[in-house]
């Protein structure tokens, strides 16, 4: 206990740590404050569903339609002041005032904003059902095959599992969940912004400290040149399980921290409390990024859970790139070579599906990495890229990376303690 103690002393009194810590989460304040410029228009969506309730339907209709009116009037009064004209249709008057919005009052622009937030929120509901109506993921699956000329076991494996996504997209129109309110994803992508742009970062900050902390830690008797007094003994040689325990232990309380810190600074400034009960496939939750089509979980998940499970997965892509610097340490005993490396890898892998044919074996392998999972984060447990259409593909990339990243550091370990030093 007192080694293990000693270990993560070390590791908290490191210069590195803290300034990186420091500088990483300033960068992920920073990503949260360039969202603010929707920031009322959010949490107002968000006290509208305090009102109406998420599920779209009779009872939301009647609810909302005395909102609508009330802010389609004062829209028309507005433009009757500013442009001292007669109320034209809602589209009209919102590009005129819009050309106008920087003439307008600070009371006018938030009383325009406001009624511009409800007008087109109206819009998607009401434009809603386009985005399902007529999506087939089986044809859609076909057609990616012949575009990119995949064949073999490969083109069967994409048939197979769109035929099967599309009695899932079958269940999302009837069961309703295709029908509950959520932000707008084509105006304001908060969905993509949260898990496509925050989270990635996370991860990836995340990933860059652990893995220096495994470096630092594994090499540091190396480094300092005290591993023949350290690593004589047979106690010695098991001080790489001790300083596992520590590094590992910081390395995934690394994004903790991040998260306890960024998840309640977003949405303090962007509220989701009313909201937290609508689908992720909800069709009002597609993003342009994504052409429109809205995010397909593979199982019905409320906006709560699909946040719950993403930060389970985070914990575990932390475990499984932890690992890999463990075991990478013990076979690289200098610390920078191996952190130079290793960085060069995560570049390799990060670059190399981009170029290599969705058609190719290489790029099933390739799709199989950690490093491919962070780069896809935005859409972890849903359907965007046909070629992981598949409902197992997250559970089983992230199985299989702790599963060869813990035999590599067992292997490692045994290594070390049978070699010369």
């Amino acid at each position: 206990m007192d080694i293990f103690r000693h270990q993560l002393r070390r590791i908290l009194c490191a210069p590195f740590f803290f300034g990186l810590l420091a500088a990483f989460l300033a960068f992920d304040l920073y990503l949260i404050s360039t969202l603010s410029g929707v920031q009322r228009e959010l949490n107002l969506i968000n006290d509208i569903a305090g009102q109406t309730g998420v599920q779209i339907n009779e009872n939301f209709e009647k609810k909302f339609t005395p909102i609508l009116n009330a802010h389609t009037k004062d829209l028309e009064t507005l433009y009757r002041q500013k442009a001292g004209k007669a109320p034209a249709d809602a589209s009209s008057m919102l590009k005129s005032l819009s050309q106008d919005y920087y003439t307008l009052t600070e009371e006018q622009q938030r009383r325009f904003r406001d009624d511009s937030t409800i007008v087109q929120l109206d819009g998607a509901i009401k434009g809603r059902n386009a985005f399902y109506e007529g999506y087939d993921v089986g044809m859609a699956g076909r057609t990616f095959i012949r575009q990119n000329k995949i064949g073999g076991a490969s083109a069967e494996w994409i048939t197979r599992n769109c035929d099967q996504l599309q009695d899932r997209v079958v269940q999302i129109k009837a069961d309703g969940e295709k029908d509950t309110l959520f932000f707008p994803g084509a105006v304001y992508q908060v969905h993509g912004f949260l898990y496509g742009t925050l989270l990635k970062a996370i991860v990836m900050e995340s990933a860059i400290l652990g893995v220096l902390v495994l470096f630092f830690t594994l090499n540091y008797e190396f480094t300092h040149g005290t591993q023949s007094l350290a690593y004589t003994s047979r106690r010695g040689r098991r001080l790489p399980t001790d300083q596992f325990r520590a590094a590992m232990l910081v390395g995934i309380l690394i994004p903790v921290f991040l998260m306890a810190v960024t998840l309640p600074v977003f949405f303090c400034s962007f509220h989701f409390s009313n909201l937290w009960g609508s689908s992720v496939s909800s069709a009002m939750n597609a993003e342009q990024a994504s052409g429109s089509v809205p995010y397909l979980t593979f199982r019905p998940m409320t906006m709560l859970q699909y946040l719950l499970a993403n930060i389970g997965l985070t914990l575990v892509v932390q475990t499984i790139f932890c690992l890999f610097a463990f075991a990478a340490a013990l076979f690289c005993r200098n610390s920078y070579l191996g952190f130079l490396g290793y960085g060069l890898v995560g570049m390799l892998l990060s670059i190399l599906p981009q170029f290599v044919p969705p058609g190719n074996q290489l790029h099933v392998f390739l799709s199989l990495t950690p490093v491919f999972a962070w780069q896809n984060c935005g859409t972890w447990l849903t359907q965007i890229n046909l070629f992981t259409a598949y409902p197992w593909y997250h559970a089983a990339v992230f199985s299989l990376g702790v599963l060869v990243t813990a035999m590599a550091s067992l292997l490692g370990i045994r290594r070390f303690r049978r070699a010369d030093l």
